[in-house]
């Protein structure tokens, strides 16, 4: 099988035609013609005048020298011999067919006549030689060819001969505009296809001396100036190729979304990870308007937030996204970020697009609402640990203090707890806990805060509610407590819990003051019986004892605290260093 040939790549580009010096042949010769033409109508209007003033004068001169013929001699016939011997040279001088005439009563003709010949007639006086004074006339008729016929002839030989002269003319032409232009156009025509084709090496002509030498030059110098500025631009191309290669390598290892715009807000660029953040591929972003790719809404609520790009983009300011905002995905899912927008600026100051950074900061928020909640709540039960408690105490305070509000403070501790761990163990005490929680969930009015403060004691923090109301919903989560069985296993038991109560107005505003008022209620309910509520007031007799059982506890042990160390110094120390 014979192997298909390739169009060549220089026969599928339009022909070249070399026609500009055929259309200056053209121009001047038909300017010459026109020229050539105005002249020849002149010249025949002269010319024809001539002819027909020559025509007349040659009648008379023939006239003349027949007159001169007859006055030479005397004798006729002598006369009309000369005639005879003369007329082929008249005929040919004058251009006539014929002469006729008669003399002395004698017809004489002298040549031939044509039917279309046109006669001229004219009075022929003479003196006939020997007859001084006589003068004697002759009427002479000549014949001779049409005025028209002459000028027909005459317009004939005219044309051919100017024609003649134009086509010699017209060639001579021909081959001086070939030798001045044609070749050497050709030439640079050559010249141009083969530069056209990629031969980079050849070059126009300069060693002519004329135009085309110095357009040669021309074109050679701005040949090699291309030539430099290309090498130059190839350079700068590649140096920009390898830039742009390692910024777009830099900008796909970073581990930041970052996307430019226009300065109309179209999307330009987009790393893969501004892919994977907005949840757009580059080629489906690319040219769309910002708005679309990135939605930004507050994290906690929803709303929408303003976009910073359109802001910046306005401004021609830095802009930075509203803290706690999330980046919406076209799937309607949502990542954390922070975001800011940078303008962009060429060279002259102007802004010509802007740059997005995107920081995804998901697993960071989410670590830090982790470790908010770890340090707020309890692991276990999942409530409000001690710390948290007392600072949502802290706050009823300073309600309290600034609005006048009452609320009350509930201090509960489980009566059977260590029951259940000394005999099922601590697994069966931390679901009891747990299950508890749901009890405590279902009491409580909503708004409530109820917390872990220890082993199996709980807090609840009862705003803006009077201290009988307190009672109640204290009684009725303990009769909730009473009512419940925790089975483990094979074992049930029944839950009971100690809680006491204390109201919070403006006559006690202490924090630590208040939960050691808690904490003596719930210990008097224990001491009364345990599965009870005491509700704490300031003359009770009961607390006061408690209280200041408590007091001389903390005194005793700081006693022993001291003796202890006084009996080091005083005893111990000296028996080791004697």
């Amino acid at each position: 099988m014979s192997e298909e040939k390739l169009p060549d790549p220089r026969l599928s580009r339009r022909q070249f035609t070399l026609d500009l010096p055929t259309k200056i042949t053209g121009i001047v010769f038909w300017g010459m013609v026109l020229v050539g033409i105005i002249i020849i109508v002149y010249m025949l209007h002269v010319l024809e005048k001539q002819v027909q003033e020559q025509y007349q004068r040659n009648t008379d001169l023939i006239a003349y020298e027949v007159e001169q013929l007859f006055e030479l001699t005397a004798d006729p016939d002598q006369a009309m011999r000369s005639i005879e011997s003369r007329f082929n040279q008249i005929r040919m001088k004058y251009m006539i067919h014929a002469i006729e005439f008669t003399y002395q009563g004698k017809n004489y003709l002298f040549g031939q006549t044509q039917p279309d010949d046109k006669r001229i007639e004219t009075d022929l006086p003479f003196e006939p030689q020997g007859n001084t004074g006589e003068i004697r006339s002759i009427q002479l008729n000549v014949y001779a060819p049409r005025l028209e016929h002459r000028l027909a002839t005459f317009r004939k030989n005219f044309l051919v001969s100017i024609g003649a002269l134009i086509f010699l003319f017209g060639l001579i032409l021909q081959q001086i505009l070939q030798q001045v232009i044609s070749k050497p156009f050709l030439k640079m025509v050559l010249t141009a296809d083969k530069i056209a084709d990629g031969e980079n090496r050849v070059r126009f002509d300069e060693s002519r001396h004329d135009e085309f030498g110095y357009l040669g030059a021309f074109i050679n110098r701005a040949l090699e100036d291309l030539r430099q500025q290309k090498r130059e631009l190839e350079s700068s191309r590649e140096a920009l190729s390898n830039e742009k290669e390692r910024a777009e390598v830099s900008l796909n290892s970073i581990m930041d979304g970052v996307l430019t715009t226009s300065a109309e807000g179209r999307v330009v660029y987009m790393n893969p990870v501004a892919e994977r953040l907005c949840g757009w591929t580059y080629e489906q972003a690319r040219g769309s308007q910002v708005s679309k790719i990135i939605r930004f809404v507050q994290e906690e609520t929803g709303l929408k937030v303003d976009n910073p790009v359109e802001t910046c983009l306005e401004t021609n300011l830095v802009t930075v996204l509203e803290q706690h905002s999330a980046l919406v995905r076209p799937d309607a899912s949502s990542v954390s970020v922070e975001a800011s927008v940078a303008p962009m600026r060429n060279e002259q100051g102007d802004m010509i697009g802007a740059v997005v950074v995107i920081h995804d900061v998901s697993h960071t928020r989410r670590l830090t609402r982790q470790l908010s909640y770890q340090a707020s709540h309890d692991a276990l039960t999942g409530l409000y640990n001690r710390r948290m408690f007392e600072e949502f105490l802290e706050a009823a305070l300073i309600n309290v203090k600034e609005e006048q509000r009452h609320h009350a403070l509930c201090y509960m501790d489980l009566d059977q707890f260590k029951i259940v761990n000394d005999t099922s163990g601590h697994m069966a005490g931390d679901e009891l806990l747990r299950q508890i929680v749901g009890i405590l969930q279902q009491v409580v009015r909503e708004g409530d805060v109820i917390a872990r403060l220890g082993g199996d004691e709980f807090g609840l923090l009862l705003e803006n509610c009077p201290l009988s109301k307190a009672s109640d919903i204290a009684n009725k989560l303990r009769e909730h407590l009473v009512d419940y069985r925790f089975v483990w296993e094979d074992k049930t038991f029944e839950v009971g819990a100690s809680i006491g109560v204390v109201g919070i107005s403006q006559d006690n505003t202490d924090l630590a003051s208040i939960m050691s008022a808690a904490d003596l209620a719930c210990y008097a309910a224990k001491d009364m019986g345990r599965n009870r509520v005491h509700v704490y007031e300031p003359t009770d007799a009961s607390l006061a004892e408690r209280h200041g059982q408590m007091h001389w506890v903390t005194h005793i042990t700081q006693a022993l605290e001291q003796d202890r160390f006084v009996l080091y110094r005083q005893v111990i120390r000296p028996l080791r260093n004697p």
